[in-house]
């Protein structure tokens, strides 16, 4: 008997829907192809998602699937949905020198109560406004500052364009003068069940502390609830590093863990 598909996690449809518009995605039988050709070097948007429960104990068939699918790129990467972390082998791929990292997938199905915070939030509208949300994810990211930016760019001029369709808002925590203090970006999907998924969620380096993370997220979530179809609750996903202080943050607004992703990478 033929083997049924398994269903998607949640961070993985979200993931698949952002990326058809920003990149390529490929759907076989055991597992999803993820790739972004003109950033051969972004190791997660040039990657094998796995379906299978086995396959994370198969690393040279993961590998002899990368080289066939993803030849064009100079890493190996893979993510897995687990249903805990235990159940990953993670010393059988830090033996073949992968690099491990682990996502909780937390969602919140209910509107919070309240928004806090001294700043005002706002979607990006004018070029200033695009050109410090680049320049804030640079500041936050912990690759070198050049290489971050070459990579952004073109994502962030993509991320622009689906703005502008209605497919992607992109908030920004702004002081009374006007400078960008953190951002974030919130893909919608309308599809059934409808969902909203968080992207790059980032504060300013001097302003962390400050409140920015909770509030960008607090007026991002009403803006949600209050731009759906009436009658419908759309489920707000966001992905967490399990050991991330800013997951304490997005608790505390109301959500909770739901799923769990785990990623391995290793330059080839």
């Amino acid at each position: 008997m033929r083997r049924s598909k398994p269903a998607l996690s949640l961070a993985t449809a979200t993931d698949a829907h952002l990326f058809r518009s920003i990149g390529r995605v490929k759907e076989r039988e055991t597992h999803i192809i993820f790739s972004s050709p003109d950033i051969p070097s972004y190791r997660w948007g040039n990657r094998i998602h796995l379906m299978m429960p086995e396959a994370c104990r198969a690393v040279a068939g993961c590998e002899k699937l990368m080289t066939e699918e993803l030849s064009e790129v100079c890493h190996n990467a893979f993510s897995f949905d687990v249903g805990a972390y235990e159940e990953f082998p993670e010393e059988l791929w830090r033996s073949h020198g992968y690099e491990v990292d682990f996502s909780d997938t937390l969602v919140l199905r209910e509107r919070p109560e309240g928004q806090s915070g001294d700043f005002s939030v706002r979607p990006l509208v004018t070029n200033l406004d695009w050109h410090q949300a680049l320049e804030c994810q640079v500041l936050v990211s912990t690759w070198g500052k050049e290489a971050v930016r070459e990579y952004l760019t073109p994502k962030f001029q993509r991320y622009r364009s689906l703005s502008g369709q209605g497919d992607l808002v992109w908030f920004g925590a702004f002081l009374p003068c006007g400078t960008q203090v953190g951002n974030l970006g919130i893909l919608l999907s309308q599809d059934l069940p409808p969902l909203a998924r968080f992207q790059m969620v980032a504060t300013h380096p001097q302003y962390q502390g400050r409140g920015v993370c909770k509030t960008l997220l607090q007026s991002a979530i009403h803006y949600i609830f209050n731009s759906w179809r009436p009658g419908e609750t759309p489920q707000v996903v966001i992905a967490a590093d399990p050991h991330y202080h800013a997951k304490r943050i997005y608790q505390s607004i109301g959500f909770m863990e739901h799923e769990y992703q785990v990623f391995v990478t290793k330059t080839q």
